[in-house]
């Protein structure tokens, strides 16, 4: 959680530093501009993922989740066909587009993701123009207004003219970024990207519905939704691997694993859900627990982690498996980083399970009793809580049984 607080407040701790560089006397003004920060950052992303669910509307696609900030889960709430969940911190946003029988939803697609960073524009634009700065250094860093004044329209224009620049370079490898792509890599890929990328969108809704009813503990209706997403879309990579993390979420260890081992077979609708699958089979290896799959789980779970270092899923799957590897030390970095960033409460709460595991193997039973509460703090029905659990009674009865012979003693 540090890390990304930081990271929040790295932005103007830049402008801070550059100040002093520059000689700019500091006032009680850098503080008021640093709280107003995160504000201006919040709605500025906010506003861009609005014109991609405005623009998916009115071009006749679906909306079924805008997800704002990372970190724990605030509010989640229903807005007509669109759920809107809000996290912690405002460092970044996704919205999620679906899309059944759309024809040219191709060019729909490119122009719903053209219009967010038109958003980011038109704002950098606006607050520029109504504070012209004296210089293009200025204009890129406004330290003269930051040190001095109330800056909201100088820390507007800095926001969304970084956001923009971040938003459209298309990078051959943003690894800060949960699935490696911004707008502007998908502004080139999308008019070449395979038709069954495209055809995923279809069941987008249904996944998202699935995903909503088994952090709830719906597990049944989960499946039948999932089914019903499969008879519409016949061997759909997306629904299949859904399936699968139900099986898991059901206990059925081995028969999810055989999924995921069917699926890391294919081709997958998009390049990045390669690492996604590598992770998922990861967990499933860790959930079975067996000997022989240490290896696997390992070689699979490092390469995803490689590749996607930010997706929360990934990080988690990682440090369960180096946990079960015996390497703790290097497991919780990863895990309380996963924690912090994840905003699923189940995800969280599995996050929560593996560092108590994590703990209780290096003999730290405060810590375990921590994140086992913090474990039950975020869902109650968590796959792993009872083996946390256990694990925590074991090592306080080994506790007190130490006590008691260092007393008798």
């Amino acid at each position: 959680m540090g890390r990304l607080i930081f990271g929040l407040f790295a932005p103007p701790l830049l402008l801070l530093e550059i100040a002093v560089l520059r000689g700019h006397p500091l006032t009680a003004w850098v503080l008021v501009n640093t709280a107003v920060f995160p504000l201006i950052l919040a709605v500025s992303i906010a506003l861009h993922e609005a014109g991609h669910a405005i623009a998916a509307r009115l071009l006749g696609l679906e909306v079924p989740r805008i997800e704002l900030g990372q970190g724990r889960r605030l509010r989640q709430w229903r807005w007509g066909r669109t759920t809107l969940a809000l996290n912690s911190l405002p460092s970044a946003g996704i919205t999620y587009l679906a899309g059944t029988g759309v024809r040219g939803v191709r060019g729909r697609l490119w122009l719903t993701i053209a219009a967010g960073p038109l958003i980011t524009a038109a704002l950098w634009g606006a607050a520029l123009h109504g504070n012209p700065s004296p210089s293009v250094g200025e204009g890129l860093f406004p330290t003269w207004a930051f040190t001095r004044e109330l800056a909201v329209w100088e820390v507007v224009a800095f926001v969304n003219g970084w956001l923009l620049a971040f938003n459209l370079v298309p990078l051959p490898a943003l690894k800060w970024l949960p699935l490696g792509k911004n707008d502007g890599a998908r502004l080139l890929t999308v008019p070449f990207a395979p038709q069954r990328e495209l055809d995923a969108m279809a069941v987008t809704t249904a996944v998202l519905e699935a995903e909503d009813l088994r952090g709830s503990g719906d597990l049944p209706g989960a499946w039948r939704v999932l089914e019903a997403a499969l008879s519409r879309a016949p061997g759909s990579w997306v629904v299949r691997n859904s399936l699968a993390i139900v099986q898991l979420q059901r206990g059925e260890l081995v028969a999810a694993r055989e999924l995921f081992l069917e699926l890391f077979a294919e081709e997958p609708p998009a390049p990045e859900l390669r690492w996604l699958i590598r992770s998922n089979l990861a967990w499933a290896d860790f959930r079975i627990r067996s000997d022989e799959l240490r290896g696997e789980a390992d070689t699979h779970s490092a390469a995803a982690h490689a590749r996607l270092p930010r997706t929360p899923s990934v990080l988690g799957t990682r440090g369960a498996v180096l946990v079960w590897l015996g390497r703790a030390a290097e497991a919780v970095p990863l895990l309380e980083r996963a924690y912090a960033m994840n905003s699923d409460p189940l995800g969280r709460a599995l996050n929560a399970c593996c560092l108590v595991l994590a703990a209780t193997s290096r003999g730290r039973l405060d810590a375990a009793q921590l994140w086992l509460a913090r474990a039950r703090e975020n869902h109650l029905a968590s796959e792993l809580l009872p083996e946390a659990e256990t694990a925590v009674e074991a090592l306080a009865r080994g506790a007190r049984e130490e006590r008691v012979l260092s007393t008798a003693g």
